[in-house]
């Protein structure tokens, strides 16, 4: 620390809320970088959430339209199904750019689009098809046996990205806090010290000038 000591006052001073300055810098950069991961993971559960409950109509959608009576219901519960599917097109646009390219999320998110595109083929090959011809038990049959374990396989690998998503979150928010907290303490200490050097520093030159004007004014 002689180099410190062997400094000017002003240059002291300059380099005493320099590092001050640059700790409260880092401290937004973390807080900002934080923010930002902890937005990302929850609006990526509000997507997974969103793909679960779009899911969820459509299948409400084809169940009301095999118990429909034939004709303008039928359409419109079909009508439904399809616009619960368009905006799943769009919820898995957004999460496949958000995450098309992690890791840790790439394998489930791949599981999950692979279950819904079989899902959408056998919707639309077979079961509109058998709806649309009032044949209405074999459509039950597919919505209710094979496109049913699709549709628990879906629900169980979007709950486990749920899971994930939110972990990562919590996990962005513990580390942002410990780093919050490892500042803030370094932050204090460092204030702390630059108050009592500089008191010294300062304090001491001045003491000895008043020592020096005492002991002229004495005739010393």
């Amino acid at each position: 620390m002689r180099w410190f000591t062997n400094l000017k006052t002003r240059s002291k001073l300059m380099a005493g809320f320099g590092i001050v300055i640059l700790l409260l810098l880092v401290i937004v950069v973390t807080a900002r970088t934080s923010m930002l991961a902890v937005r990302d993971a929850e609006i990526g559960v509000a997507d997974v959430m969103a793909l679960r409950n779009n899911f969820n109509g459509q299948r409400s959608a084809l169940l009301g339209a095999v118990l429909s009576p034939p004709g303008a219901e039928v359409e419109s519960h079909l009508q439904e199904a399809s616009v619960y599917s368009s905006d799943n097109d769009e919820v898995f646009k957004r999460i496949e750019t958000q995450y098309g390219r992690d890791a840790d999320l790439r394998s489930l998110i791949e599981q999950i689009m692979t279950i819904r595109g079989e899902y959408l083929r056998v919707r639309d090959t077979e079961v509109i098809p058998l709806i649309s011809q009032q044949k209405k038990d074999e459509a039950t049959a597919l919505i209710l046996g094979a496109q049913s374990e699709r549709f628990e396989k879906f629900r169980t690998h979007a709950r486990d990205l749920t899971q994930r998503l939110t972990e990562r979150s919590e996990a962005h928010m513990a580390q942002a806090q410990l780093v919050f907290g490892v500042l803030g303490v370094f932050a204090l200490l460092t204030a702390v010290g630059m108050i009592v050097g500089l008191g010294r520093l300062i304090a001491n030159p001045l003491e000895k000038i008043t020592v020096a004007a005492d002991k002229i004014a004495d005739g010393d």
